[in-house]
């Protein structure tokens, strides 16, 4: 959510607060009553929506990090047992293919680190068993290695499904806090007018719950309702 959004969901979540700490007056006016059950229900859908789309993101950042370490680390001595198994072979192909340094593959994109580590579980597979245990590499080490490289593609993929939803979670946000602004400029906003004469002190409140305010472009943005329920932006 952006910053306006923020303000503009919290704005409603205050409405909702104000209408239920004066429900008696809110009673008055059946269609306004059911005007805020509207508005409570669409907070409570963008509040859930929000912490799925802040659950999702975290929780496979945290297993990417761990993982995608890992692999660097297990890459490297594979990838350290061929090169000295190259060069007293004198294997110029598989020296070619294998020749990693530590700098260089901490800043691979994930995509060319997953390469990387695919030539190499390739090409491990290749060597007796005999020879890789002279370079200090077991088989069991080895299997460790492809179970982790199929670990970090699959977190690749549910990165991208993850961003994926983000989309689909953006865009609901974006429709509901759409649907929010339609149901408070042209139902609610119109009859909270009544309240100027019904409740004046519950009208204020509620004038007040309905200002947004904002910092765009390093400078405050408020916007705010007129005597007759018309939204106005206004910079200071």
């Amino acid at each position: 959510m952006n910053k306006y959004q923020i303000a503009r969901n919290e704005s409603n979540q205050l409405v909702v607060i104000e209408a239920r700490n004066n429900q008696d007056s809110v009673n008055q006016i059946p269609a306004f009553a059911k005007g805020i059950n509207k508005l409570d229900e669409i907070n409570k859908r963008v509040l859930y929506l929000q912490i799925q789309q802040e659950k999702n993101t975290t929780g496979i950042t945290v297993v990417k990090k761990e993982s995608v370490n890992d692999l660097i680390d297990i890459l490297m001595d594979i990838s350290g047992a061929l090169l000295s198994y190259a060069l007293e072979s004198k294997d110029i192909v598989l020296l070619s293919k294998i020749d990693y340094n530590i700098t260089t593959v901490k800043n691979f994109t994930l995509p060319k680190l997953l390469s990387a580590a695919g030539i190499v579980l390739e090409s491990v597979k290749t060597i007796p068993a005999e020879a890789l245990q002279e370079q200090g590499i077991a088989a069991s080490e080895i299997n460790d290695f492809e179970i982790l490289l199929q670990k970090v593609q699959t977190v690749k993929t549910q990165r991208q499904e993850v961003s994926i939803d983000r989309v689909q979670v953006t865009e609901e946000i974006a429709s509901l806090l759409s649907e929010s602004i339609d149901l408070l400029n042209n139902k609610l906003d119109k009859l909270a007018l009544q309240f100027k004469r019904k409740d004046p002190v519950f009208y204020q409140k509620y004038k007040n719950a309905r200002t947004v305010s904002v910092i765009v472009n390093h400078k405050p943005t408020t916007t705010t309702i007129d005597a007759a329920g018309s939204s106005t932006a206004s910079q200071k």
